[in-house]
């Protein structure tokens, strides 16, 4: 009877490709800012400190994690 629960498998429904599609989507626009983040602030003279991208990953990255484990509930 364990087996059969744990071989089990489902298809995703239609609200969950989405939310896979939108967090990638999301994933994607976070590395782009993250990547640009430095030539930005080059072009306008703006010294951005280790501290201020560290800063920025560890608010933004959990936000991406609690988005997916919404996903896999």
């Amino acid at each position: 009877m364990i087996s059969l629960v744990e071989g089990a498998s489902r298809q995703k429904t239609p609200n969950e490709i989405a939310l896979t599609i939108l967090l990638a989507a999301f994933t994607l626009v976070f590395i782009i800012v993250c990547v640009t983040l430095k030539p930005f602030a080059d072009y306008a003279n703006t010294p951005i400190t280790i501290a201020a991208y560290i800063s920025l990953f560890v608010c933004l990255i959990p936000t991406t994690i609690g988005a997916c484990s919404l996903q896999l509930e």
